[in-house]
């Protein structure tokens, strides 16, 4: 420039930038806002996708590898388990993705770590990075495992009328954030459609036990009533 800044050319650059500086933060904080708004709208999308895969499978094998498959992808998380009661014990029926810490078959009980005390509670929870719980979870680990140490959870339970059947948990999530609230709900929401689903495919299950147990007796029936006639036969003769 030809001619030095004046105090007032100063002091209007200053009064431009400043507005500048709050018109910028504005149309990033709409766009933050936008961003959040559509990925909630594509996660209630993947929600109502999983309910129509989940209820389209009655087979209980399947959904056990199907429910963690699906809540991991939703969720964007490193691994995704599912916990059932069986005959009383919380045991590790389904997982999907990379946990050290647990493996398949593996029991959880009051005071044994978070899944246990959780599933006492039977209500959702999300744990922060800093809770001392995650020392108990991660306390088996190799030194090649620690990356994949457990660092942020959420966890819900599943539902059946009411009685808990069992838990949903994800842990750290593939982008390397702690989860949030908006995660928890998404997961409690897949939660209650995991239960429905797993209701339904044991309901088939039970009904399938009914009608091998009544063909297990007919055929017993005829079998008993062969041999009793083969019997009569034999005197007879």
């Amino acid at each position: 420039y030809e001619n030095p800044f004046t105090a007032e050319s100063l002091e209007l650059a200053e009064a431009v930038a400043g507005t500048a500086a709050v018109a910028l933060e504005s149309a990033l904080r709409y766009e933050r806002e936008r961003n959040s708004h559509f990925g909630s709208i594509h996660r209630l999308t993947q929600v109502y996708d999983l309910e129509k895969v989940l209820h389209s499978t009655l087979e209980l094998d399947d959904l056990l590898r199907l429910i963690p498959e699906k809540v991991r992808d939703i969720l964007k998380a490193r691994g995704v388990n599912l916990w059932l009661f069986d005959d009383g014990k919380l045991l590790l029926k389904g997982q999907s993705g990379v946990d050290p810490s647990v493996a398949l078959g593996a029991m959880q009980a009051a005071g044994t770590g978070y899944i246990g005390d959780l599933a006492e509670i039977g209500e959702p929870a999300l744990i922060e990075p800093e809770d001392g719980r995650f020392e108990l979870r991660n306390r088996y680990l190799s030194e090649d495992q620690r990356e994949y140490a457990v660092r942020s959870a959420i966890v819900a339970p599943l539902l059946d009328n009411g009685a808990e059947i069992g838990l949903l948990e994800a842990i750290n999530r593939a982008d390397g954030a702690s989860f949030d609230d908006d995660d928890l709900f998404f997961l409690v929401a897949m939660g209650e459609t995991a239960s429905s689903a797993l209701r339904n495919a044991s309901l088939v299950f039970a009904e399938r036990k009914v009608e091998i147990l009544h063909a297990l007796v007919k055929v017993s029936t005829e079998i008993t009533s062969t041999l009793r006639l083969a019997r009569v036969l034999e005197t007879v003769v």
